[in-house]
């Protein structure tokens, strides 16, 4: 089993220093992790370099740069996604790799999530592949303790509204709020299972 990256979930769980503890939480090694072919591209210049700045595209490069790229996705499955605006080419490849292999995809793109959820010859595919931030981050927070992944990911709030309403400084149980997006998730996204901080032993 591996775990796929999408590009936004690896930028903001990259800002925080989490990829490598994702990928144990998961239960994969960190050399097992794939990105999108265009990652490294995407960080040295354009939409990403400018939404993140040189700074923090410089620190996730190499980390992006030591990773395997996803290779073509079956193209039974990528049938499937054609013409469903809301998925772009890149998660496309992605959930259609998922879906064909026992591979697990860590990505918070729920628009496109809400879509696929629909597709019913896919949606079964997909059943407990999806992890999403919430749900990653919920069982750092029971493995680690709030207080250290609350300072580990203080500089990815800017890049996410999930991430600054559960870190914010005012917010004293981080856990609290990460369940409560995970549990309407859930609710949102049925009849796709996803993966449940319960597999890594978070309640």
């Amino acid at each position: 089993m591996r775990l796929l990256l999408d590009t936004d979930a690896f930028c903001k769980l990259g800002a925080g220093g989490q990829l490598q503890s994702v990928a144990s939480i998961v239960g994969v090694r960190w050399v097992e992790c794939l990105r999108l072919p265009a990652l490294p591209q995407m960080l040295r210049r354009g939409t990403l370099l400018r939404k993140l700045g040189a700074s923090l595209c410089s620190q996730l490069l190499p980390l992006a740069q030591g990773l395997g790229a996803v290779s073509a996705a079956p193209a039974a499955y990528l049938d499937q996604l054609s013409g469903l605006t809301a998925v772009d080419p890149g998660e496309a490849q992605l959930l259609a790799h998922v879906a064909a292999s026992g591979d697990l995809l860590l990505t918070g793109d729920k628009r496109a999530l809400r879509v696929v959820k629909d597709v019913p010859g896919l949606v079964g595919s997909l059943t407990g592949k999806i992890v999403l931030p919430e749900a990653i981050l919920l069982a750092l927070c029971v493995q680690h303790g709030d207080d250290q992944i609350r300072t580990a990911m203080a500089p990815a709030l800017a890049l996410d509204t999930m991430l600054r309403t559960c870190f914010s400084a005012g917010n004293p149980t981080p856990r609290d709020g990460l369940a409560s997006y995970f549990r309407s998730a859930v609710h949102d996204l049925g009849p796709l299972v996803l993966w449940s901080p319960s597999a890594a032993g978070a309640s």
